[in-house]
């Protein structure tokens, strides 16, 4: 991958196999624990599930706590894809710890952290049994990114008409960029 990943098992008490687990609870350069405001989410979700036979696995983002960023790139400018490809990896190291049960691994997302369960789960098909998506947006990337601009800019104190025009310029923007036709 080009850098490490600082993660935490939590497994239950007992020998196992146990179903498992990789927690995403967002990308970029979020703790393992998810902490806001003093709240620990991850770990009170880790701690729950270990109690109910269930083993997680989470983990620092990019650039975070003990995870690192690959040579040349900064954390600010890792996509969705980066952080994908960093649940794939992770959901493949899990099924290689000795008390996992091959045959329950799976992935639980929430926020943001769903739209990457998402992205990941097709490479894993084999891999993966479950997902669960909590608190997950349920339309495509680029409608989500439309629907928060026009949410923040129905919040500012402009001209109806100039919001509307920077909603429909930022939509285009979008379109464009992904439609690979285009080029620089």
């Amino acid at each position: 991958l080009g850098h490490q990943l600082g993660v935490s098992l939590c497994t239950p008490r007992g020998a196992g196999p146990f179903p498992g687990v990789v927690l995403v609870f967002g990308k970029g350069a979020v703790g393992r624990n998810d902490a806001e405001h003093g709240h620990e989410f991850a770990h009170v979700w880790a701690d729950l599930l270990a109690r109910s036979g269930v083993a997680s696995v989470r983990f620092d983002g990019r650039g975070f706590g003990q995870s690192t960023v690959p040579a040349g790139r900064s954390a600010t400018d890792l996509s969705l894809d980066d952080a994908a490809s960093d649940v794939r990896y992770l959901i493949e190291w899990l099924r290689e710890q000795p008390s996992i049960d091959l045959d329950a691994t799976g992935l639980v997302g929430w926020g943001d952290g769903g739209l990457v369960v998402m992205s990941a789960a097709p490479g894993l098909r084999r891999e993966v049994q479950f997902m669960v998506l909590l608190s997950t947006a349920g339309v495509t990337i680029p409608d989500l990114l439309k629907w928060r601009m026009g949410d923040l800019l129905s919040q500012l104190p402009a001209d109806e008409a100039l919001a509307q025009n920077m909603a429909v310029t930022h939509a285009t923007v979008l379109n464009v960029a992904r439609d690979p036709a285009a080029d620089e």
